[in-house]
């Protein structure tokens, strides 16, 4: 949705501050905008993608303790089982 880029991506590296960054931009915005900015968020996650990403972003923070430049790689799928 708004932290990765390309929808084909299996595996894409981030940053909390990317989280942060994002939510900043999304809390803003209205429901029409965000659909527009980001083409691959599906309609019924709109209400809820300024919480998600700000949730995110506090959970790897504060939860966490991450540094907000301290790499992260998120992952669509991950095998388990030889699934």
């Amino acid at each position: 949705s708004g932290i990765v880029a390309d929808a084909s991506a299996t595996s894409w590296r981030a940053t909390a501050e990317d989280f942060g960054k994002s939510a900043a931009d999304a809390c803003g915005q209205p429901a029409s905008a965000l659909t527009s900015k980001y083409p691959s968020l599906k309609e019924d996650a709109v209400p809820f993608f300024c919480a998600d990403l700000s949730f995110c972003h506090t959970l790897l923070i504060h939860g966490f303790k991450l540094g907000p430049l301290q790499q992260l790689t998120l992952v669509k799928q991950v095998e388990y089982n030889g699934q």
